[in-house]
């Protein structure tokens, strides 16, 4: 597995990811329309965002954008298509997102996960904090609590 920077001509494979990810929790149509825009990645986001693929022999198995005009960062995706999953890829790319933002300063990462990909979060030390949201601590273990 390598991962490397996203290309903006990717936009349409990476939301192909997200939205296969969030169907394979068996969501109604319904509600995935619902989700719709949020699981769009465009060209100009993976332009102006850090935005990072896994590839496994050459495809694109996963991917994960940053929201680096939240305070803190916001993990606004992370996906992995499902016939990759529960390999490591996931864990992966969450280790370099930390990786990203400890480079950069940012001492925790905000993450809105699904309810399905909670366990995932806190297994890689991820904190729950209140019922929405999920903190990454980067540059420790301590507990991060909501401001």
């Amino acid at each position: 597995m390598q991962i490397r920077a996203a290309l903006a001509t990717e936009a349409g494979e990476l939301t192909q990811i997200a939205f296969s990810a969030k169907a394979y929790w068996g969501y109604s149509n319904a509600l995935m329309e619902i989700w719709r825009s949020n699981l769009i990645v465009s060209a100009e986001s993976i332009h102006h965002l850090p935005s990072f693929v896994a590839e496994v022999h050459g495809r694109i198995a996963g991917f994960y954008q940053l929201k680096t005009t939240a305070t803190p960062w916001e993990l606004d995706h992370l996906w992995v298509r499902p016939e990759y999953m529960r390999q490591g890829i996931g864990r992966a790319l969450l280790a370099h997102a930390t990786q990203q933002a400890m480079a950069a300063g940012v001492p925790v990462l905000a993450i809105d996960s699904d309810p399905n990909a909670e366990c995932f979060y806190l297994a890689c030390g991820a904190h729950r904090v209140g019922s929405d949201r999920c903190w990454k601590s980067v540059a420790n273990s301590q507990d991060i609590h909501k401001r």
